[in-house]
């Protein structure tokens, strides 16, 4: 049977690599981004020719895109009347002939991307090419360019002369199948070990507390980690919470000694139970379960770290204020009063769950915040898929079911993949932990046995989702109430029954309020008490009520919708209760976030974005479920030619046609629901045939994902971190930045470069604050957008009321970051006020003169 086993696994591992060289075709993906423009270039004619040098930094080179301009009136254009002629060619290679191409630029209009494709350009890393342009005589075509350097490996050229700053351009090379699995090795040998310390920290503490609880008995080995994964969140920030209150401070040797003893007790208590449980996970019949889990996990790993592989800094607005809460934790080793020196915020009512986790990671891995943020966040989520393994094979009891549910939340669903876009690792976080709450709660009321211990479980989960993410809270809640309504609806005849489902639940929801009580406590005194009523200030505009129809319609989503909905049709007429409770849960929460459907206002609490966000789960699992289907019609077609059903024969006229109705129903009802045993070659070519379209899914699926990161997310680049090391060596530890920033939501705005990061990657100030100054006094807060919104309706900064305001705001020094925003190098430089003192070409920082 092991040799057996072996064998298959060969098998599926050898067309798993078939698959990934048929079925992976190469994509397009950005290398050089030189986005800044402030001039357009003089009519581009058949004696000026326009052109920029650049170095490649990755193989491939493929396409490079400009911006076009017209300098005519908008008119309809015969096609080929208008033309731009391209030519690149590599720098100091005079014998090679440049690659040209003509492109029709009489569909173009202004301001349009104009792209030159070109065949992949296999060495073209780290060479210097010259890309030239050159129109027609009289046409009125020309593109954009910054006047100042804005790329600092190249030069702008007209006529072939140097010229003073960068034309506006984009290069692209193409990813295949050679550069993914080199990139794999380089990120192997970056994020290898800090990975492992990280499966360290989300699994010693979930494992400690569930064999104390002793709750692994007769559980799914793979439901079982992802349950261990979810208590080990849960655990830490309740540790947290806790020792905070009795002024104890963790550091690092602590946590290390502390994981190790947790370790040992976990291991001796297992030991001393004969180790049934760890036998039973290495049986033989599990052992074809771990040769597919394991490849599946390794495989969503190395897709998730290749999609963060030329992200310099967590993405986005949430990033910066949960790196923030991080460090804080980690420099003072419990939880901070303050967000001081970042943020003058007296009150931390901050939900704090995943930040501590993150903190007790950074305690054991050494590495800075930002860099945890990356690692841990993509680590969380992969293992958002396990989470939907649980959920699907606890509500369908199908382990076939989980493992495509695993599938599609992994590979093939926009979501959880992009929520690193957002940086938005509080939710992803709460929803790894949202399955392992369903389920041990729907354990905890429905258990005869061991009723005490999964409520004390569910106690610990919920509570930490109260610490994590209010909204997941709020969901857990909606289906504590539907489970626990759908066993008072089972046990309506038996009042004892349903006394003790109510006492169940009851439990558990007091459980987790006594467990959070001190944050609870805290957030009441700071945001409820002092503000007056609560209610006219949960009130939210029209704008909760949007749907995120991009998203929703984006990538495989749509499909995905459709197949769930099929799959949950099937699991109701099969009767399966716990697909029931996920609809019934998906309606209550429907109706929850939209009350001005029944005359009610609408609230920012939680809104259909953040429900349509997290929708993912729900839906693996309906998807699951109709995979599950089809594997056992096919198991049961397999099957045919060993349990063969009644023939359906031509039926005569005059005779009775029921016989036919008969066999045509034995039929369906063998495909439907017949598992009859399977000789051995038909159950090698099913589980080949299953196994094999599960990973083809994933590997279509992933390999689609892996440009799932949105450039507009993106603030820094590696240049920017570059400019930060300069930053700590070069200006006083005192010194204050200005920084490009713009309106985000509500009455917050956000930086919209890294200068945004100065405080937390430099020790400097900057003035723009995380967006959690909005929690700051009012004066603050009108301060800060005062500022940022003057600056930003300003055409020079020697307008003597944006000087005044800078003076009030102590600015000593500007920074311009790669991706920019309203100030510009070229209106600094213009300005009488401000020195460049550091310019790399992309990034710009100017002393403010006295």
């Amino acid at each position: 049977m092991r040799k057996q086993l072996a064998g298959l696994t060969l098998i599926c591992l050898s067309l798993l690599i078939v698959l990934i060289a048929a079925c992976c075709p190469s994509m397009q993906k950005r290398d050089i981004s030189q986005e800044r423009l402030d001039t357009a270039l003089p009519p581009l004619a058949a004696d000026h020719l326009a052109g920029q040098t650049f170095v490649s930094r990755r193989p491939n080179l493929c396409s490079v895109e400009v911006l076009l301009v017209r300098y005519g009136p908008e008119k309809s254009r015969t096609p080929g009347t208008s033309h731009i002629v391209f030519y690149l060619k590599e720098v100091d290679v005079d014998d090679q002939d440049p690659v040209r191409q003509v492109v029709d630029t009489s569909g173009y209009e202004h301001n349009s991307p104009m792209t030159f494709s070109f065949a992949p350009q296999p060495d073209s890393q780290g060479k210097r090419y010259s890309l030239s342009l050159e129109g027609l005589a009289g046409d009125d075509l020309s593109v954009w360019y910054s006047s100042e350097d804005a790329y600092g490996q190249g030069e702008m050229l007209l006529d072939g002369q140097l010229q003073r700053g960068d034309l506006r351009f984009v290069t692209q090379y193409a990813y295949d199948l050679r550069l993914a699995l080199h990139d794999l090795g380089e990120l192997a040998r970056r994020y290898a070990w800090p990975t492992v310390l990280t499966l360290v920290v989300l699994l010693v503490p979930g494992w400690f507390v569930r064999t104390v609880l002793d709750l692994q008995k007769g559980c799914d080995p793979f439901a079982g980690l992802s349950q261990t994964v979810a208590m080990s969140l849960a655990v830490m920030p309740i540790v947290l919470l806790w020792t905070t209150m009795s002024s104890v401070r963790f550091s690092r040797h602590g946590v290390i000694a502390g994981l190790a003893a947790l370790a040992c007790v976990a291991g001796w208590v297992s030991l001393r139970r004969g180790g049934s449980s760890l036998r039973r996970r290495l049986s033989l019949d599990s052992h074809l379960g771990w040769c597919v889990a394991v490849p599946a996990f390794a495989l969503l790993l190395a897709v998730r770290f290749l999609q963060i592989g030329d992200v310099a800094l967590p993405l986005w607005v949430d990033s910066l204020h949960h790196t923030m809460i991080t460090r804080l934790i980690a420099d003072r080793g419990m939880i901070p009063q303050t967000y001081e020196p970042y943020v003058p915020v007296a009150s931390t009512i901050y939900h704090f769950g995943f930040h501590a986790d993150a903190a007790f990671y950074q305690f054991l891995s050494g590495l800075s915040s930002e860099r945890v943020l990356l690692i841990l966040g993509q680590v969380l989520n992969a293992l958002c898929s396990g989470a939907a393994y649980l959920l699907a094979v606890r509500f369908t009891r199908s382990r076939l079911a989980g493992f495509f549910a695993f599938v599609v939340v992994g590979f093939v669903s926009v979501m959880p993949a992009y929520y690193v876009s957002w940086g938005r690792y509080t939710q992803l976080t709460g929803l790894i932990i949202l399955p392992g709450f369903m389920v041990t709660f729907a354990d905890g009321i429905e258990a005869p046995q061991n009723r005490w211990r999964p409520i004390i479980a569910g106690s610990l989960l919920l509570a930490w989702l109260v610490l994590t993410h209010y909204r997941v809270a709020i969901i857990g809640v909606c289906f504590a109430l539907v489970w626990t309504c759908g066993a008072l609806w089972r046990t309506r005849r038996i009042a004892r029954a349903r006394s003790e489902v109510v006492l169940r639940a009851g439990c558990i929801l007091v459980g987790a309020l006594l467990v959070a009580l001190p944050w609870i406590r805290d957030f009441v005194q700071a945001f409820v008490v002092p503000f007056g009523p609560l209610v006219p200030r949960l009130q939210g505009s029209t704008e909760a009520r949007e749907l995120p129809w991009q998203l929703l319609n984006s990538g495989h989503d749509r499909l995905l919708m459709i197949l769930a909905l099929v799959g949950a049709a099937l699991g109701v007429a099969r009767r399966k209760r716990g697909l029931t409770a996920l609809l019934t849960w998906i309606a209550l929460l429907i109706v929850i976030v939209n009350p001005h459907l029944f005359g009610l206002e609408d609230t920012w609490l939680i809104t259909n974005f953040s429900i349509a966000i997290a929708l993912f789960l729900p839906l693996g699992v309906f998807v699951g479920n109709l995979c599950s289907e089809a594997a056992r019609v096919l198991r049961s077609l397999l099957a045919w030619g060993q349990k063969r059903p009644p023939p359906i024969r031509n039926v005569r006229p005059g005779t009775d046609r029921r016989s036919a109705w008969t066999g045509l129903r034995e039929t369906g009802r063998r495909l439907w629901t017949d598992d009859a045993p399977l000789t051995r070659k038909r159950k090698n070519a099913y589980y080949a045939l299953v196994i094999g379209a599960a990973f083809a899914l994933a590997l279509c699926g992933g390999w689609n994902s892996l440009d799932v990161v949105n450039p507009a997310t993106i603030l820094a680049t590696e240049q920017d971190v570059e400019a930060m090391d300069w930053i700590r060596g070069n200006t006083a530890p005192d010194a204050r930045f200005l920084v490009n920033s713009r309106w985000w939501q509500y009455d917050m705005r956000m930086g919209t470069d890294a200068g945004w990061w100065i405080p937390l990657l430099t020790g400097r100030q900057a003035t723009q604050p995380p967006v959690l100054y909005s929690m700051a006094d009012p004066d603050y807060v009108a301060r800060v957008n005062h500022l940022g919104e003057m600056v930003e309706d300003s055409t020079s900064l020697d307008d003597p009321a944006v000087q005044e305001l800078l003076d009030e705001a102590a600015v000593t020094h500007v920074y311009i970051g790669a991706k920019g925003g309203h100030l510009t190098p070229k209106m600094l430089l213009a300005s009488g006020g401000f020195r460049p003192i550091y310019s790399s070409g992309e990034v710009w920082i100017f002393a403010r003169e006295p």
